[in-house]
């Protein structure tokens, strides 16, 4: 026997083979033990490695595969990258292994390792061809290389799939323990699982809770990834249908809480009460109920500690907004009674007392601007009509400039009470009532100034500074999807902008809310829209009620001062015996008779019908002393001169001195001329 192995006829090695060992020396050392089981394969059906992570010393049985391809020398191609052909056999077997896969390619000239993700491969077939599945073999371009920073990716890769597959099958084992129910399961783009049931479980344990921070997007977010079920409890319907309500969609609302409704003895008497409040509402919004049916069903709920002072609150906000210009001192006390027995109120949850205390102070900037409206008035028509009177001038501004510090100092006291509950809502619920307050006030302040002498102040930074704050206080609302708070900051933000004659972006501005009005089809919000169109703005209003109570009586004022002096020159030639006459002074006009025997015309013209009053005047008529009327005030309830010249309030007092000074002419009750 021949023992030279020259001459020995053996099997030949095979170039591949070797190549093959190399690769898996060269590819083995890169994966470190601590985190990674390599098991290469003997029997090679497309896969050389089955790998299994390891997590802080722990085997996870999360796996993937690595298929190995290897070459002597390639050259790249244009862009760079090295091509390999693979069969789709192979490709479709490696799908159908459910674990991650990745395909290895080693040139041993460069002593270069690359890879690739089969799903990025996979995705990048897809892209180009939809029909790639007919294709017996398809060329991936490698360009990644396989070295330490890959293989920390692969892993992280690996370790997030093999989560995402044990979460997918803990739901697919829920979904058989509640089999009742019809149950999905979601994977978002992140690979996040969720089922059905567990949104529900979700809803139903944090929805009260993210409604209360205003998160309703995230409710809505939550419950479309569902089969919108009928079978979802009364607690979830309710949920879901008020996020509905705060994003103003009324009419999915009214579905889901109609569905709630129906099986209201499940829910406490506060959600219950809560329940019927929002669906009446809704349906007096939409003219589905009178206000009668509302208020007769409001006002059947039972008492609890919630929605009871809400509505409480709702219905002063009524009355004061029905009675706040019917008083002297401008002043409701029934809406000052309510909130402030909701405010002391132990019963009354923070929350329902800070809207209490907002609305409150909304109320008080109001009156504190109606004020000023009503002092300026009545200094402008003193001065106009007599002399510039410094002290009260100066008494006037100092109770105006107390009133409005209070009202900042009450703003500021209530933001950082806010600011301590983290309440974004009430937060930014109140900054912007504070934008309107602060427009209300400074533009009157311009339009309604001191007649003569009047000092000229540039707002244009504070509106500067308002347009900004409303701008945060819409990005608020558009962010949390409430809807009618965001078109009452558009619909601030317009009438600024039409008073500083910025008209284009107020013409804008005013398309983008009637494209949202109309989008969400209430009448009263088209209505309100219709007004502050046409003039319905606060500044517009202001200035119309200006020319017409002010600036067009003038004329009308000129001309009746031109009759009354006309009376005089008639009745300088008119002889009055003084024996049968009394004697009144009617201020500011001067002396006048009084017929003896018609006391009564004088109670009349001065609608003087207290029986005390008459007897005093009668009284004073017979002593000989001359009783006091002033005429600016109609009618008198009480004799003397009053506040003399400060009861002056502009045309409507100048009227009641015409009328008064007219009719004594009429029934000879004439001036007493000194010669």
């Amino acid at each position: 026997m021949n023992h030279n192995l020259d001459e020995m006829a053996l099997p030949q090695s095979s170039r591949n083979q070797e190549l093959e060992v190399i690769s898996q020396r060269i590819f083995e050392p890169l994966f470190d033990v601590e985190r990674f089981v390599l098991d290469g394969k003997v029997i090679d059906n497309g896969i050389d490695y089955h790998c299994e992570l390891k997590y802080k010393g722990n085997v996870t049985g999360f796996g993937f595969n690595f298929q190995l391809k290897s070459k002597e020398k390639n050259e790249p191609l244009k862009n760079g990258t090295y091509s390999k052909s693979f069969e789709l056999l192979n490709i479709q077997y490696l799908i159908n292994n459910t674990h991650p896969a990745f395909y290895g390619f080693y040139i041993v000239e460069s002593d270069t390792f690359y890879y690739e993700y089969l799903n990025d491969f996979i995705a990048n077939l897809k892209t180009n061809n939809t029909n790639w599945e007919k294709q017996q073999n398809h060329t991936l371009n490698f360009y990644k290389k396989l070295d330490k920073q890959a293989v920390d990716k692969i892993y992280d890769v690996v370790l997030a799939r093999g989560m995402l597959f044990r979460k997918i099958n803990s739901s697919l084992v829920d979904r058989l323990a509640h089999s009742h129910l019809s149950s999905n399961i979601i994977i978002d783009f992140n690979d996040n699982v969720t089922s059905e049931i567990e949104i529900i479980k979700i809803v139903e344990k944090y929805g009260f809770e993210l409604i209360n921070q205003s998160n309703w997007n995230k409710v809505i977010e939550l419950h479309s990834k569902t089969l919108h079920s009928s079978t979802f409890s009364a607690k979830y319907n309710m949920i879901v249908g008020l996020a509905y309500y705060y994003k103003s969609d009324y009419l999915t609302s009214l579905k889901y809480l109609k569905n709630a409704i129906r099986e209201k003895a499940n829910l406490v008497i506060e959600l219950q009460n809560h329940l019927i409040f929002i669906i009446s509402s809704i349906k007096l919004l939409l003219l589905m109920i009178t206000k009668e049916e509302y208020d007769s069903t409001i006002s059947n709920l039972e008492p609890d500690k919630h929605i009871t002072f809400h509505v409480k609150i709702d219905s002063a906000i009524e009355i004061a907004k029905e009675k706040l210009f019917q008083t002297e001192n401008l002043r409701v006390e029934e809406f000052e009674d309510c909130i402030n027995s909701i405010i002391s109120n132990i019963e009354a949850s923070l929350q329902v007392k800070l809207r209490a205390k907002s609305e409150l102070l909304i109320y008080e900037g109001n009156i504190a601007i109606q004020q000023y409206s009503k002092h300026i008035c009545r200094i402008n028509a003193f001065e106009v009509s007599l002399f510039v009177n410094y002290e009260y001038r100066k008494k006037i501004n100092d109770e105006l400039q107390l009133l409005f510090t209070n009202i900042e100092q009450e703003y500021f006291g209530l933001f950082e009470e806010i600011k301590t509950t983290n309440n974004y809502f009430a937060f930014y619920y109140l900054l912007m009532h504070k934008q309107k307050y602060d427009f209300l006030k400074y533009s009157t302040f311009e339009i309604l100034k001191l007649a003569k002498e009047s000092i000229i102040i540039d707002y244009s930074d504070n509106y500067e500074k308002i347009l900004i704050n409303l701008d945060s206080c819409f990005d608020y609302f558009n962010k949390i999807g409430h809807i009618e708070n965001q078109i009452f900051a558009k619909s601030i933000k317009y009438e600024i902008l039409h008073y500083l004659k910025r008209y284009e972006l107020a013409k804008t501005l005013i398309a983008e809310l009637e494209d949202t009005v109309v989008l969400i089809d209430i009448k009263s919000l088209k209505e309100q829209l219709e007004f502050i169109k046409n003039g319905g703005t606060n500044h517009q209003m202001l200035q119309e009620l200006l020319d017409d109570k002010i600036n067009n009586p003038k004329e009308k004022i000129e001309q009746l001062r031109n009759e009354l002096i006309k009376l005089d020159e008639i009745e300088k030639n008119i002889n009055v015996n003084k024996v049968d006459h009394y004697q009144v002074t009617l201020f500011p006009i001067g002396n006048f008779i009084v017929p003896k025997n018609n006391l009564e015309k004088f109670y009349k013209i001065f609608e003087i019908k207290k029986g005390k009053l008459k007897e005093q005047f009668k009284y004073m008529f017979e002593l000989g002393v001359v009783p006091v009327v002033n005429t600016y005030v109609y009618p008198i309830r009480q004799e003397g001169p009053l506040e003399g010249n400060l009861e002056y309030k502009g045309f409507e007092s100048f009227l009641n001195m015409y009328n008064a000074r007219k009719k004594f002419f009429e029934n000879k009750f004439y001036r007493l001329n000194n010669k």
